[in-house]
């Protein structure tokens, strides 16, 4: 379903492309690519394969002979499903020859809020107030590629807006705007880059619209200080944003924007060694199955 958001609509153009068969191959095997899709009760009830998927918003389950594992985001997803670590060996963005092509960095700061984040607040009026260039989450892939492009340096709440912009040799940062900025998928990527964890929180979550109800229940959340990896309870809203609110987090990214202390851009040479074991793994996966690979 495109629009979903560019991350997920990653998986649309990426696995046709490398495995021009694979859809019609014949084969009932669900196939779980980009994304944090492991954990929880999705489980079909045909083979699964893996291809690079993580874990992040739900517990792991216990997995069967149905499971065909061939590589996972990251170490932390290894940990949680009692498997190996060597099958941690990154995301599946990285397989993407359109990021392997980086081209020259424009000047801009960019911002890319998560995709639940751009829906529930105008992004373009606060970034435009900070001086930085609003990138919509909900773009196509090569839409938010040649945003990027377009920029020095990234502010992103989006995993994927990092891996994208690393992929591009575009330094970034990682900036909490909500509630849903999940720590665990972060680490999970980041134990493949041997990159540090580190992000910066904005004092307020802005959405134009809150619920009584659920602005009682964010309340609550709150009080009891429980954030965790998955979701941050401090900056659950409690109510619709305010314009000194609105100003507060307008100055926060301006000044996130104006610092380096954050900025993040794994080694090139540890990029191309786990794009090439990806490679491998492709080509392993395509001779099992009897399909065609173009890597």
């Amino acid at each position: 379903v495109p629009g979903r958001n560019f991350g997920d609509d990653l998986n649309d153009i990426l696995w046709p492309a490398l495995f021009p068969d694979i859809l019609g191959s014949g084969n009932p095997a669900t196939i779980f690519g980009i994304g944090s899709i492991l954990g929880g009760d999705h489980d079909p009830d045909s083979p699964k394969i893996v291809l690079g998927s993580g874990l992040g918003y739900k517990k792991s389950r216990p997995l069967d002979a149905s499971w065909d594992i061939r590589w996972v985001r990251g170490r932390l997803s290894t940990q949680a499903l009692g498997i190996s670590g060597d099958f941690a060996l990154g995301d599946s963005a990285l397989l993407w020859p359109e990021l392997a092509r980086a081209g020259a960095a424009g000047d801009r700061v960019g911002l890319i809020p998560h995709h639940a984040s751009w829906e529930s607040f105008d992004w373009e009026t606060i970034a435009g107030q900070a001086g930085l260039l609003a990138i919509n989450p909900k773009d196509s892939p090569d839409g938010v590629r040649r945003q990027l492009l377009r920029c020095r340096s990234v502010l992103t709440e989006s995993l994927h807006g990092a891996i994208f912009a690393d992929c591009l040799r575009i330094p970034w940062q990682a900036v909490a705007l909500s509630y849903r900025f999940n720590r665990f998928k972060w680490k999970d990527w980041l134990s493949i880059t041997g990159l540090a964890f580190a992000h910066s929180r904005a004092p307020f979550p802005l959405v134009a619209e809150v619920k009584r109800t659920a602005g009682l229940k964010n309340r609550f959340a709150r009080a009891l200080r429980s954030d965790d990896d998955a979701r941050l309870n401090s900056l659950r809203p409690a109510h619709p944003a305010r314009n000194p609110e609105c100003a507060a987090v307008v100055d926060f990214l301006g000044q996130t924007a104006g610092s380096d202390r954050l900025l993040c851009l794994s080694n090139a040479g540890e990029l191309d060694r786990i794009r090439d074991r990806m490679h491998a793994a492709c080509r392993y996966f395509a001779m099992d199955y009897s399909l065609r690979c173009t890597l």
